[in-house]
C-alpha cells in the first residue's frame, strides 16, 4: 500500500486515476506479489508473476531481489533487477537501468554480496548501470548513462 501512496504523492496530477493508469506502478505491484510468493516457498509461482512482468511490462525484476517501501518506477522499460540486489525505501529508477553482478563476491561480517546494495531515497536514472557487489550510500543520486562498478560512500 505504502507504493500505491508513494506513486500517487509522487505523480505529477497526484490522482488516483494516473496510479491506476501507470504501467510501472503494476509492475511494482507484480514484483511485490513475486517476492511474497518466494519468500513462501512458492517458487514456481513467483518465477511465473517475474515472467508475466517481463513480458507485459518490459521490466526484469527477480523475485528474489529485497526492495525497500516506497519503490517508483518511473518509465521502467527496460529496467533490470538482479537476484542478490538489496534496495533501500524510496527508491527512484528510471527507464533502462540495470543493477547486477559482474562475477565477483564480497564477504563483509558473514554475508556474502555478489550485488549493488543501495541506501534509502536513492534516484537512479535513465540507462544508468551498477554492476558488482558494490554499496551505495543514502541520499545518491547517479546520472544518466553513468556505469558504477565502485562504492559511492
Amino acid at each position: 500500500m505504502s507504493d500505491f501512496r508513494y506513486f500517487k504523492e509522487n505523480s505529477p496530477s497526484k490522482s488516483y486515476g494516473a496510479v491506476l493508469l501507470n504501467p510501472c506502478f503494476y509492475a511494482v505491484l507484480l514484483y511485490r506479489i513475486s517476492n511474497k510468493l518466494y519468500k513462501n516457498n512458492l517458487a514456481i509461482l513467483a518465477k511465473l508473476v517475474w515472467l508475466l512482468n517481463r513480458i507485459v511490462f518490459c521490466v526484469d525484476i527477480d523475485y528474489r531481489a529485497t526492495i525497500g517501501e516506497n519503490f517508483m518506477l518511473i518509465h521502467g522499460i527496460g529496467v533490470v533487477i538482479g537476484c542478490d540486489v538489496k534496495l533501500g525505501n524510496n527508491i527512484k529508477i528510471y527507464q533502462g537501468v540495470t543493477l547486477g553482478g559482474n562475477g565477483k563476491t564480497r564477504n563483509e561480517d558473514g554475508i556474502v554480496y555478489t550485488q549493488p546494495v543501495i541506501g534509502d531515497n536513492c534516484i537512479i536514472y535513465t540507462n544508468a548501470c551498477l554492476f558488482g557487489p558494490i554499496v551505495i550510500k543514502p541520499n545518491t543520486v547517479i546520472k544518466a548513462c553513468q556505469v558504477v562498478s565502485k562504492d559511492i560512500v
